[in-house]
């Protein structure tokens, strides 16, 4: 993608260039499977999900207004696919979130570090793991979990 910008890109996708799909996936499939498992999703179901986005993207490309916005699009696409697969989880399973460390204040934490760590041996950074030390870490992490979901969003996007 070095030579043209996204735009070019997804404008050529959008006249159906399969060529152009390719590019895309190819620059955004890890990214968004980094936002997903940071998301809470388990390494497969994640698998899963940016697979469902891009094939959502090839369906809907037509309907992206503003080509230059198409990473937020994509984004969004697979947070609504996160959102159904929780709601899903919510309605029909009892799941033990707990780390079993007999910390329940931090067992989110301690999954999203244990999802991190399976994520094919490659380390996925959490904004948290950027602390000096282990109290401004934990401070980091109260922080983020206080926000509301679209700024905790924002946050993990960026890091």
């Amino acid at each position: 993608m070095a030579n043209k910008t996204v735009e070019e890109i997804v404008a050529k996708a959008k006249s159906g260039d399969m060529a152009a799909f390719d590019l895309l996936y190819r620059e955004y499939s890890e990214k968004l499977l980094k936002y997903v498992v940071k998301l809470g999703v388990d390494i497969n179901d994640a698998e899963d999900i940016v697979s469902d986005s891009f094939m959502e993207v090839i369906e809907h490309i037509g309907d992206l207004k503003n080509n230059a916005f198409f990473s937020t699009w994509l984004h969004s696409i697979a947070k609504n696919k996160v959102f159904t697969i929780k709601q899903k989880e919510k309605r029909y399973a009892r799941v033990d979130y707990s780390a079993g460390d007999g910390d329940e204040q931090n067992d989110g934490l301690d999954l999203a570090y244990a999802e991190a760590a399976e994520y094919n041996g490659d380390t996925i950074m959490l904004p948290e793991d950027y602390a000096a030390s282990e109290e401004i870490k934990q401070i980091l992490a109260d922080t983020i979990n206080s926000l509301n979901p679209d700024q905790r969003d924002a946050i993990y996007l960026f890091y």
